[in-house]
């Protein structure tokens, strides 16, 4: 899928297609960026595993350091931000990856920094949007861990950039969601609900075919 696409798309379904309420492709290529960003979140498009080298005795680590590890992965994925991160496991060695408790701010600010210890990882927690902990922190140097991370795609800017963030047939749903930004800043409420519930069935029936979404364990 192009740019190009999409615009073209988008533009067919707000019935625009000769330019005559949206006149300029920059404003529709907006919303098709703000709707990109809506796919990968709701169906985990961009999720991926990165590894990153932990500190002896740090404990807080930023996501500027998992997105620049996220970019270095193999194809250099369009990473532009760290949405949220999923999961960690703390890597002991090559053969062995610690699944890591994630634990509520509270309770790892009981156990883990009341009294700071070094040790083998066992869990972390979020504080704020861009940093995560580690606790007991590492031991040593040589330690790494894989993050299992869900990222916001690079905007596309020419007609001619190709889609390499969300695969088709996911791709199908960004003219629905930047058709319902494109009509919700344009101020025109009368067709927001058509947008979202035909964006809401599509996106199921295909979510249901694939996984993770289709195994009972919606927690994998």
């Amino acid at each position: 899928m192009l740019l190009s696409d999409y615009i073209y798309l988008t533009r067919n379904l707000l019935r625009d297609a000769n330019k005559r309420f949206w006149k300029l492709d920059s404003d529709i290529t907006k919303y098709v960026n703000l709707a990109r960003d809506r796919v990968a979140i709701d169906t985990n498009a961009t999720r991926v595993n990165a590894t990153i080298a932990l500190t002896q005795g740090q404990e807080a680590y930023s996501f500027s350091l998992v997105l620049a590890a996220v970019q270095s992965l193999p194809g250099s994925p369009p990473a532009r931000n760290i949405l949220t991160i999923l999961a960690i496991n703390y890597i002991q060695t090559a053969t062995f990856y610690m699944p890591l408790r994630r634990l509520a701010w509270s309770d790892f600010n009981r156990v883990f920094r009341s009294n700071p210890f070094q040790g083998m990882c066992q869990a972390w927690s979020m504080q704020g949007l861009q940093t995560f902990f580690l606790g007991p922190t590492p031991p040593g140097t040589g330690y790494t861990a894989e993050i299992d991370c869900l990222y916001l795609p690079n905007n596309l800017t020419d007609p001619a950039n190709v889609e390499t963030a969300i695969p088709d047939p996911l791709s199908e749903l960004v003219p629905l969601m930047a058709a319902r930004w494109a009509t919700y800043y344009e101020q025109d409420k009368s067709r927001l609900d058509e947008f979202i519930i035909h964006y809401e069935m599509e996106k199921n029936m295909m979510l249901s075919q694939m996984p993770p979404f289709s195994v009972l364990n919606r927690n994998i």
